[in-house]
């Protein structure tokens, strides 16, 4: 799938706001870990608890890149996904108008010919 300019530049604007503080939370929960601390303990000693505010700190810069990231690419499937009606190709009175629905999911033209007929001879509510 072949993503717009804008939407490359927001997917490496996510990656890069998402991989760097996570290596940052890497790093740290390493130094952290080598003094000796243990992420499963509730109650850690004051010593760690800057440790553990630059982590949570990092983490919150980093979600949000991956959600950046996860949602441009989401919203440009769908809209590469989505058929669109792009024209009247014909109405006469003998004949139902026909709709050109034309969508590209994926590179591939799905390209289809729709008709809908128009009932005006029914009445609405009586039998």
């Amino acid at each position: 799938m072949e993503y717009g300019r804008k939407s490359r530049n927001l997917m490496l604007a996510g990656i890069l706001l998402w991989t760097i503080p996570f290596v940052g939370v890497g790093y740290t929960m390493t130094v952290a870990g080598y003094l000796g601390l243990l992420r499963r303990v509730i109650a850690y000693p004051p010593m760690f608890t800057d440790y553990m505010q630059l982590m949570s700190f990092l983490a919150e810069i980093g979600i949000p890149g991956l959600v950046l990231t996860i949602s441009t690419a989401i919203a440009e499937y769908v809209k590469a996904g989505t058929p669109v009606i792009s024209k009247v190709t014909s109405f006469s009175p003998s004949q139902p108008p026909s709709f050109m629905i034309e969508g590209n999911k994926g590179g591939i033209n799905m390209g289809r010919k729709v008709n809908f007929r128009l009932n005006t001879g029914d009445k609405i509510g009586k039998s």
